[in-house]
């Protein structure tokens, strides 16, 4: 039987800082005040340039300090903020952090009111909002049991706020997958795709030097499948040099240059597809 200790009696920690790694720690501090009411420290206020960034609670007990690291978020965050509204509505501030550069990223709220919306801050940080634990918070439908038999305006009403509901939670379906997600998986792909290309025509190539320089015969299977394979690749680039003999085999200088230039090539590639999928602020 598996003893189990009380509460009280564990050790717990104290979370006192929050850290989010980030591209631009002065633009994601300037959103998160907003968001949160957190203020900057009156010692050590944030400047643009600055490689951090720091939020203080208004009661002193939490920090968020923001990051500079060189790339973006890649990805859905597994450790997100989870929100509360403390006056507002939750729908209120959904529209309003929506107004401030955030996206949505799924909306889980229940027709009945309850429920939660996902959202992403500008650099695609997620972070949900819930609804106050009050019941008259504003984004729950009547609780009460409907009537089997009501006025027409009341049903008239009750199937027009039905809709409402329904049109939000076919909104949030649509956007469940923001188009910042969609670049970052696409983005992903398309850098492995790149990566797998270049190191396979890398290896061909590779190949094919070896057993150029060791004399390999020629019309065996395997190596006159590389040799096919390869002669495309390299063709252009062997006029360049001429092979230099080792051992009275060939070793082929324009083979090695055209595994620098394909390498030059993937770079380049890479960092247009950083370009083109990276989204826009």
């Amino acid at each position: 039987m598996v003893a189990v200790r009380e509460w009280h009696n564990v050790a717990t920690l104290r979370v006192p800082t929050i850290t989010v790694e980030c591209r631009d720690p002065y633009r994601l501090v300037a959103f998160w005040s907003e968001a949160t009411g957190f203020s900057e420290d009156p010692a050590n206020p944030n400047e643009p340039d600055d490689p951090e960034g720091l939020l203080i609670a208004p009661d002193g007990g939490l920090r968020l300090l923001f990051i500079k690291v060189p790339k973006p978020n890649g990805g859905a965050n597994r450790l997100r903020l989870d929100l509360t509204p403390q006056e507002a509505s939750r729908d209120e501030e959904v529209e309003r952090l929506l107004k401030m550069g955030a996206t949505l990223a799924a909306d889980h709220r229940e027709p009945d009111g309850d429920g939660w919306v996902l959202l992403a801050d500008p650099e695609g940080n997620d972070f949900s909002v819930a609804r106050r634990p009050a019941a008259d918070d504003g984004d729950a439908v009547a609780a009460t049991a409907t009537p089997a038999i009501q006025p027409a305006s009341g049903a008239g009403t009750w199937l027009k706020r039905l809709g409402s509901q329904a049109s939000a939670t076919a909104a949030g379906l649509r956007a469940s997958r923001p188009l910042s997600r969609i670049s970052g998986e696409v983005k992903m792909r398309f850098s492995q795709l790149i990566r797998l290309v270049l190191l396979l025509v890398e290896a061909l190539i590779a190949l094919r030097m070896l057993f150029k320089v060791t004399g390999a015969n020629e019309h065996a299977g395997f190596a006159s499948l590389i040799y096919r394979i390869t002669s495309p690749l390299v063709g252009p680039f062997h006029p360049v040099f001429q092979d230099h003999p080792v051992n009275g085999h060939p070793f082929e200088v324009g083979s090695l240059l055209a595994m620098g230039v394909y390498a030059a090539a993937a770079y380049v590639i890479l960092r247009l597809g950083r370009l083109v999928f990276t989204p826009r602020s």
